[in-house]
């Protein structure tokens, strides 16, 4: 929301989309993606965050082995109740998917950035509605920590995420379920 009241306003036109990288505590790899119109205060913003909680802004590039960009495709299982499964995992496949995961209320699409457009014209072409696509960083592999250490981690993910500037934060720390209940 806050991207779109920026991109829509007077300043729309010095808008900036950059991207962030660095640690946060205890190794956990941290991708950012921001919108501004002033890159000396947003990295400035970054480069505190980092500082203050105990971890580190690296280079653009530095965790390209840790994260890798994914086309993530959202879809509505309400909408696909009339769909045969089999035929529509085979047209998934055929559209350039690497991986789907169907749960109570959605299923995800996952494809190669290459792909992306691909996915989306064949989604078009069987008319399943699409409830969000979007090109994402998914960490290929996660870090699982101890239940202080990883609320260290979500403390600083969640100062980034209240800057203006930032739109969205990639992490590889593993959720674990003992610490979704524990934040729940």
């Amino acid at each position: 929301e806050r991207a779109i009241k920026k991109g829509s306003g007077a300043e729309a036109a010095n808008l900036q989309n950059i991207t962030y990288e660095g640690y946060a505590p205890h190794g956990i790899a941290v991708f950012i993606e921001a919108s501004t119109d002033n890159l000396n205060r947003t990295v400035a913003s970054v480069r505190s965050i980092f500082t203050k909680n105990n971890g580190n802004l690296g280079t653009n590039g530095s965790l390209s082995f840790v994260f890798e960009s994914k086309g993530v495709f959202t879809l509505e299982n309400s909408k696909l109740e009339n769909v045969d499964t089999d035929e529509f995992e085979l047209e998934l496949i055929d559209g350039g998917a690497e991986d789907y995961e169907k749960g109570d209320d959605i299923t995800t699409v996952y494809t190669s950035f290459d792909n992306f457009g691909n996915m989306q014209k064949k989604l078009a072409e069987i008319n399943i509605e699409v409830q969000s696509a979007e090109i994402q960083q998914i960490p290929k592999s996660t870090t699982a920590l101890d239940i202080d250490k990883a609320q260290e981690v979500l403390s600083i993910i969640e100062k980034f995420e209240d800057d203006d500037d930032i739109n969205t934060v990639y992490h590889n720390l593993e959720l674990t379920e003992e610490l979704i209940e524990k934040l729940s």
